[in-house]
């Protein structure tokens, strides 16, 4: 069966505990914990990888992604009003747009406009993120740090934006 007749990956990813800033991608068993309560840095795995994500910046906001064990950069990632260009190391760019200004939803798009990642946060749950992947992105490499980096992002927007209680 061809990428484009598969249908589309459903996963979510869901707070672990009410007052936890831990959260598990449901489907998958990816992780992404942030240790401090106020803190932006934060520790993501998925399978047998393992990142630090953290932004710096007040105007010109950027995530910069480590992937551990050696502290070795992956990606960064820079911020604007509603989404951001992630650049991977080997060159890629992928781009977070938010799909409305009354919509909690964003997608990640490759250099040809296609949707690879959607993040849709369902109204009245602030910590649950329904995530869809397409067909095409299930076998790149990069789709476990798409998986991540979008969903800490979305995370800092709605903390930004005070939705996150």
């Amino acid at each position: 069966m061809s990428a484009a007749a598969q249908p589309a990956v459903q996963l979510r990813w869901e707070r672990n505990g009410t007052f936890a800033h831990d959260y598990t991608l449901r489907g998958n068993g990816a992780t992404l914990r942030f240790p401090k309560l106020m803190s932006a840095r934060a520790q993501g795995s998925i399978g047998d990888r393992s990142y630090t994500f953290d932004t710096k910046g007040i105007v010109r906001r950027e995530v910069t992604v480590l992937q551990d064990p050696f502290d070795q950069e992956a990606a960064t990632m820079r911020l604007s009003r509603g989404g951001g260009t992630l650049e991977l190391m080997d060159g890629r760019r992928f781009v977070l747009v938010r799909e409305g200004m009354l919509k909690l939803s964003w997608s990640f798009r490759d250099d040809r406009g296609r949707e690879l990642i959607s993040f849709k946060v369902p109204a009245f749950k602030p910590r649950v993120g329904e995530v869809t992947a397409a067909p095409s992105v299930m076998s790149d490499k990069a789709l476990p740090l798409l998986l991540l980096v979008g969903w800490y992002v979305v995370i800092q927007m709605l903390d930004r934006m005070g939705a996150s209680h």
